[in-house]
């Protein structure tokens, strides 16, 4: 179990932690400010329709920064994670590859998810929290790669799990860090950032499940199946 905040991370840890989400959450501002800027100064109806998209794309992008900074509180002072229910684990997965896939068209990217078929085993979960684990994920590997590139991502699964595989960048190799020891790379400079990855292993574990390197370029996320 989880040790409280206090009791573990000094000051200038929680520091880095705070900004490192205070300035991801000024950087969304700003691209929602710029956003309305081009709202307002349109010369057309294509023009208008792309700045609502951009604004609703932004406030997604902000929502998803709200949750990564509950679940970082969660992760780091014990317990009080989310009531479980049943959960659609293929719904969950396959609507953020979707997602995932519409960032992706721009720089020229596919992202090809092989899902195995329906029905699939019975999973207990948080809704919220698995989808913005998958987004963690997709996205990451979305960002990693390079122009016109096509990332694949698997799922199998098996009597124990759904395991999902998804690429991610070369320079992730060995055990993904819980987001302590993380926060204590950040302090000591040994990274400059990346919240992302840990996160994603905290909630999984906090599902019974596990994030880990298959080789330097693929991960695996394990949700354990369970009986309905």
């Amino acid at each position: 179990m989880t040790e409280p905040l206090t009791s573990e991370l000094p000051e200038s840890t929680l520091a880095v932690l705070l900004r490192q989400f205070a300035h991801d959450l000024k950087g969304h501002l700003g691209t929602t400010g710029l956003w309305f800027y081009l709202l307002e100064t349109a010369a057309s109806d294509e023009d208008r329709a792309r700045g609502v998209q951009g604004l609703r794309d932004t406030f997604a992008t902000l929502d998803r920064a709200a949750t990564d900074l509950a679940d970082a509180g969660r992760s780091l002072s014990g317990p009080g994670v989310p009531a479980f229910d049943a959960v659609d684990l293929e719904a969950i997965v396959s609507a953020v590859a979707k997602a995932a896939g519409s960032a992706a068209h721009g720089r020229g990217i596919m992202l090809d998810i092989d899902l195995p078929p329906r029905p699939w085993p019975g999973v207990h979960g948080h809704h919220e929290s698995l989808t913005r684990a998958f987004e963690r994920l997709f996205f990451g590997a979305v960002a990693h790669a390079s122009n016109g590139a096509r990332v694949e991502i698997q799922v199998v699964v098996d009597r124990e799990f759904i395991r999902v595989r998804v690429p991610t960048a070369s320079d992730t190799p060995g055990p993904i860090p819980s987001l302590r020891e993380r926060l204590a790379q950040i302090v000591t400079g040994a990274r400059e950032s990346g919240l992302a990855l840990p996160l994603a292993r905290e909630t999984l574990q906090q599902h019974g499940g596990e994030l880990v390197p298959l080789s330097d370029t693929l991960l695996e996320a394990r949700i354990p199946v369970r009986a309905n």
